[in-house]
């Protein structure tokens, strides 16, 4: 697609400085610092650095990250992972940035603004002049004579300013759904760990038990633990919703109010043990998908092991036939993470598929990622299966089910919507880098 905006020769624009090379002793003490990863998965630098490198003034002087530097990754494995980028929207403090990265900061007097800068170099009009000028030895690299040959295409400032706002409105919405979805899943793990690990609605009512109260005083004190109510507050819940007073009764009387010994110590009475294995159901997949399968128009959602978000979309039916009656959930073989998943789906490589045997698939889920880790980077399916768990009786888990079962269709909803806004993104930023459609018609009110 022909760019009716003037071509600047990148370096008329940019200063180049590369990233710092510290030994492993140096990282995770001393101040912030920007990390390849960083700059390889985002459009923006992240609002707050959380990694941390041993640095010296002199180092933060000359690796410093201000309101306006781009960051793109200079070495990769591969050409199409080359020059990725991040651009900074605000001055960091003391902050510096990672050794396989370069830092494009604008000369004095350059007219660029930052944000229509992270849509650019995120672009295709960018990225296709750095694989055409990639070389390749051991790995892909490039230099600075490479950034001699490179352009950026640049309309006036207003017009910067209106693509570089719409595009990081929609891009924000979609960040704001994650952080939704990160909190949601939260509430969702915070309850698994009060009820199945820390087992607080049976402490409670073993309490009460041997201070020699009744069987209906042990209830409603697991009832004040489920709901975090007060015994007052449940006594109004009781007259203005008995239907949900109702309900939270009857979750309390699946707890017991005692204790039993087990290879994994104390769990609650009736409740049994199981490693993960005999739990978990693994579906046969036929077809495994790449990014090259993937069709912008594809009906049917595949999903990735790297991040175990939506890898893209592909036209082929469905392989897992999951439904909010019965979900599926995805282990990622190398990177243990894990996905719920309440919609039919297609999978790429390396991801497995799972779903509950004789064990409601919502607690296996969150059992089973509570049990894995998470740092690790190598196989770990014969890990998982060996992991022994408390297993509560099929009442309970239900019951643990009805209670987040709504924040996962919520996850899946706002999933769906940022998609969808990508695509629309995706689809839309190449016309707008390249001037075919007037900018000042864009409705910023997104």
């Amino acid at each position: 697609m022909a760019c009716k905006w003037p071509a600047i020769p990148l370096l008329d624009l940019y200063e180049v400085t590369n990233g710092l090379s510290k030994g492993k002793e140096d990282f995770g003490h001393g101040f912030p610092f920007l990390t390849f990863k960083e700059v390889f998965n985002s459009y923006f630098v992240p609002d707050t650095l959380i990694n941390l490198a041993n640095t010296s003034p002199q180092e933060q002087k000359k690796c410093s990250i201000k309101e306006g530097d781009v960051f793109i990754t200079r070495t990769s494995e591969t050409f199409n992972e080359l020059g990725m980028s991040c651009v900074a929207l605000k001055n960091y403090e003391n902050a510096t940035f990672n050794g396989f990265c370069k830092r494009l900061r604008p000369k004095s007097g350059t007219s660029i603004y930052a944000k229509y800068a992270a849509f650019y170099f995120g672009s295709d009009l960018f990225r296709d002049q750095i694989t055409a000028l990639a070389n390749m030895s051991t790995r892909a690299s490039l230099n600075n004579d490479m950034l001699k040959h490179l352009v950026v295409h640049l309309p006036d400032i207003e017009a910067q300013r209106n693509i570089g706002d719409f595009l990081y409105k929609v891009t924000m919405f979609c960040s704001n759904n994650e952080k939704t979805n990160q909190i949601l899943e939260e509430i969702a793990q915070a309850i698994f760990k009060s009820w199945f690990v820390d087992f607080d609605p049976v402490k409670a009512k073993a309490q009460i038990i041997a201070q020699g109260g009744s069987e209906q005083d042990a209830n409603l004190a697991a009832m004040e633990v489920i709901s975090g109510k007060t015994r007052d507050q449940l006594a109004a819940l009781e007259k203005n919703h008995p239907e949900h007073y109702t309900q939270l009764h009857t979750t309390a009387t699946h707890f017991p109010s005692a204790f039993e010994e087990s290879e994994l110590g104390e769990i609650p009475e009736g409740w049994s043990t199981s490693p993960l294995g005999p739990l978990l159901n693994r579906l046969k997949v036929q077809n495994r998908y790449t990014k090259n399968d993937i069709t912008s128009k594809g009906s049917v959602k595949i999903l990735d092991q790297g991040s175990l978000r939506l890898l893209g979309f592909h036209d082929a039916s469905p392989e897992i036939n999951a439904t909010e009656k019965d979900p599926t959930f995805i282990f990622g073989d190398h990177t243990c993470i894990f996905k719920l998943s309440l919609e039919p789906f297609n999978v790429a490589a390396n991801v497995i598929p799972l779903t509950g045997n004789n064990c409601d698939t919502y607690w296996l889920f969150y059992a089973s990622s509570r049990l894995q880790s998470f740092q690790e980077y190598r196989r770990h399916w014969m890990e998982l299966i060996s992991k022994v768990t408390a297993v509560p009786t099929i009442k309970l888990q239900q019951e643990y089910r009805n209670r987040i079962c709504s924040l996962h269709r919520m996850i899946e909803s706002n999933d769906k919507q940022s998609m969808a806004l990508s695509e629309l993104r995706d689809e839309i930023l190449p016309k707008l880098l390249s001037g075919e459609i007037d900018v000042s018609q864009l409705n910023l009110e997104v």
